[in-house]
């Protein structure tokens, strides 16, 4: 038996952290993982569950990472299939969000493979609702994502109504409805509380606990010097205030002077470093982005508001400059220039990344100079975690500012936001920084933490870390879901109030393309589709629905989506919108810049796009079709034998068996109807 050590150590590269080994080598998995950013969460989760489930202790075939932002997903998925490269093992990892789905996994339920998606894809998915796919497959995912699959569930706090959602799923699963096979569910965060757990129904039979928690001292009594340095990095913070007059702020949509921050920003960068700038919306990330003054200075704006292609292109711009960060750092370390080690890069005019929470949450950089808005707590200690992330940068530094006033006021006189958060979480997180300020000078960060808890502020701090109650799915919810018919007024169950809520950023995915005729001119149908088929994958762009739906209005545009049945192209009005929806807009529409993302603009216009083809419908699938015609008995026939097949593979138990090998041998006995001969 090869042990985790070294199992670990050949993936990575590196000695697994004392938590790491503890979770791999313990009697069960845990169901909570409160680990500190910069730890090595997702290695440590994902290849915990490889080796125990290669040393056959009782783990899932599957492994389900779940994560709020699609950024979060392509670096996961690159990381983890570089992992199982160097082990030689034989495990696929797939990606699933908007934009790039991926389906392969689907068709191999016998084999071991690891699926990381958005929690937008995944959760539709467990609910019988799969956003961007076909509903005649929803079952099959249904089937498949809530048996035999371990759930990893990471950066909780960004998950709103999701994180209800997957604790009560886990309690369906274990005390409703029950599997077939074991599919148990692990949350990891360190800056968000259990009340999650403690919904009714769990309460009512005793899963409001974590039965099984990664106990504090694993982590204290760790004595690897890596993990020691990065427990020990000083994160000074300052609290910046404009001193532009009032009037000059107003000269900046939303009452904030942009050109002022962006004058700090690049007075403060340091050549040869990363200067990472947040802020709490995609809107007013884009203006601070565009009030950059151009200089020799390379800059990048990322948010989840990009096409694949362009999205790729400046997360690359990102990863590539850690990259070159930590090939030097290595370099100096291997030559012993320890006095060289956390300085700037040589020759470097270092990088200036504007972005939004998308960054906030698993994106492995390390930044010299952290500037942010000030956000909830959990979301300012994840922000903060990429600021010297490694723990050798002694001279790094970081800034945070108030939200704009009017939007503040704004918000309130609406009900209760600022940007996409909570406005008390907003004034709360504002009391912790300013508390957290004078902490942070003179001694490492988690010390600073340690004394901030030591305050009046305790109960600030116990408040801030607990999730806000959301909406979250019943027993009765579910059962609901089973069918997937049409409802009386042709549409089908809305569940993304179990999935992001009423959030105004829940996302559907646009594309656009080009047809002959004027604006109100519509798609052709049929044969005369003579573009090449969709493609959401490469081609779509994620925009908030609500903000869709606001163009459509004031630029008078009309939006289509595809209808499988009836093959055609069908245009849908702005209010028939719904979250996880594939809608095809024009080109003339606008909407989209490369350099900015999705803008709403009618003046921000692709260069070219295809025409206008085919939907995705179900005889796109191969699968769907063998290519020749075969009689009803030896259609049923043959798929008795592969349910007989895939019985055998997945090892169903006897009582079941029974069950799946007649429903197969018997599900097309309607097609002897004369309407289908």
């Amino acid at each position: 038996m090869k042990g985790f050590k070294d199992f670990f150590r050949k993936a990575t590269g590196f000695e697994p952290y004392r938590w790491q080994q503890t979770l791999a080598e313990s009697s069960a998995f845990f169901d909570l993982l409160p680990v500190p950013t910069g730890l090595g969460k997702t290695e440590g989760a994902v290849l915990a569950w490889a080796w125990r489930l290669q040393e056959e202790k009782g783990e899932p075939r599957h492994l389900v990472y779940c994560l709020p932002m699609r950024v979060l997903v392509r670096q996961t998925v690159d990381r983890l299939r570089r992992y199982f490269q160097e082990l030689s093992r034989d495990i696929p990892v797939y990606e699933l969000m908007g934009g790039a789905i991926e389906d392969e996994w689907a068709t191999q339920p016998e084999k071991a493979w690891v699926l990381v998606g958005t929690q937008d894809q995944l959760l539709s998915r467990v609910l019988n609702r799969g956003y961007a796919m076909s509903r005649f497959q929803w079952p099959m995912h249904f089937g498949l994502l809530n048996n035999d699959c371990r759930w990893i569930i990471d950066e909780v706090q960004l998950m709103g109504p999701g994180l209800w959602t997957t604790a009560q799923l886990d309690w369906m699963r274990k005390k409703r409805f029950g599997t077939i096979f074991e599919c148990p569910t692990t949350w990891m965060s360190a800056t968000v509380g259990t009340a999650f757990l403690a919904t009714m129904d769990r309460k009512g039979d005793g899963l409001d606990r974590a039965k099984k928690k990664l106990p504090a001292c694993v982590l204290e009594g760790d004595r690897n010097q890596e993990i020691g340095r990065r427990l020990d990095a000083r994160r000074p913070v300052e609290i910046w205030t404009p001193t532009a007059t009032k009037k000059a702020a107003e000269r900046d949509p939303g009452g904030f002077n942009y050109d002022e921050l962006s004058q700090a920003v690049r007075n403060h960068h340091v050549r040869g470093t990363l200067s990472l700038v947040i802020f709490n919306t995609v809107e007013a990330a884009r203006r601070f982005f565009q009030s950059l003054a151009a200089d020799d200075t390379p800059k990048v704006l990322l948010t989840s508001r990009f096409r694949r292609e362009d999205r790729e292109k400046h997360e690359r711009t990102l990863l590539d400059f850690e990259e070159r960060r930590k090939r030097i750092e290595r370099q100096r370390e291997k030559s012993g220039m320890q006095d060289e080690m956390g300085k700037p890069l040589p020759d470097d005019p270092g990088l200036i990344c504007v972005s939004t929470q998308v960054v906030e949450a698993g994106v492995d950089v390390s930044a010299h100079h952290l500037w942010s808005e000030i956000a909830p707590w959990p979301s300012v200690i994840q922000r903060l975690g990429r600021l010297n992330r490694d723990g050798r940068d002694e001279q790094a530094r970081a800034w945070f500012w108030e939200p704009p006033v009017d939007g503040r006021k704004r918000h309130k006189k609406e009900g209760t936001r600022i940007g996409p958060y909570e406005a008390g979480d907003v004034e709360r997180g504002g009391r912790l920084v300013a508390a957290l300020a004078p902490l942070s000078q003179n001694r490492p960060f988690c010390e600073a933490l340690q004394q901030l808890r030591a305050t009046n502020l305790k109960d600030d701090l116990e408040a801030a870390v607990q999730p806000r109650l959301e909406p979250s799915p019943r027993a009765l919810d579910v059962h609901g879901l089973f069918s997937t018919e049409r409802d009386v007024h042709g549409g089908f169950t809305d569940v993304s109030i179990f999935v992001r809520g009423n959030d105004p950023d829940a996302d559907l995915t646009v594309v656009w393309r080009d047809w002959d005729g004027g604006a109100k001119k519509a798609p052709p149908a049929g044969d005369a589709l003579d573009g090449p088929p969709l493609d959401a994958a490469t081609e779509g762009c994620p925009v908030p629905f609500f903000q869709l739906r606001e163009t459509l209005k004031s630029a008078k545009t009309r939006a289509w989506i595809w209808n499988d049945e009836n093959d055609k192209w069908e245009e849908s009005r702005p209010d028939e919108l719904r979250p996880g929806m594939v809608v095809m807009l024009r080109r003339e529409a606008g909407g989209y810049s490369r350099e900015l993302g999705w803008t709403g603009n009618l003046g921000d216009k692709l260069d070219y796009v295809p025409r206008a083809g085919r939907g995705r419908a179900l005889n796109d699938d191969e699968r769907a079709a063998i290519g020749y015609w075969a009689t009803l008995n030896g259609h049923l026939c043959d798929a008795r034998c592969e349910a007989e097949r895939l019985c055998d593979a997945l090892g169903i138990p006897d009582d079941f068996r029974a069950a799946v090998t007649e429903a197969a041998a018997w599900h097309d006995l309607g097609k002897a109807h004369p309407q289908w001969q």
